[in-house]
């Protein structure tokens, strides 16, 4: 699955295609949204309860994850890395695309 279509239900974007060709009554007509699309864009929420992201906004919440090094300071030469627990849209988004975050 592309990576595109795997995230469609998180974005603003018509996660339901085949409804939405079902609601056009011929190839030149203008596409109409899905019913599924039309709610998510309404309520503002996923089917999840999740809030829904233009691209950039989603972008910016997946970049807020982050491996931190870590050091005790009495040993700077033993690092660790601290990993922040995921939001619930980051972690929906890693589990859409089939990935385990960490870096």
């Amino acid at each position: 699955m592309a990576h595109a279509t795997a995230l469609a239900p998180i974005p603003f974007d018509d996660h339901d295609c085949d409804a939405a060709r079902a609601l056009r009554k011929s190839i030149v007509a203008p596409a109409k949204r899905s019913i599924a699309a039309r709610k998510k864009a309404a309520g503002k929420r996923s089917e999840d309860g999740l809030p829904i992201h233009s691209f950039p906004t989603l972008l910016a919440d997946l970049a807020t994850y982050t491996r931190n090094t870590m050091a005790p300071r009495q040993t700077l030469e033993n690092t660790f890395f601290l990993y922040p627990e995921l939001a619930p849209t980051q972690a929906k988004a890693f589990e859409l695309l089939g990935i385990q975050p960490r870096m």
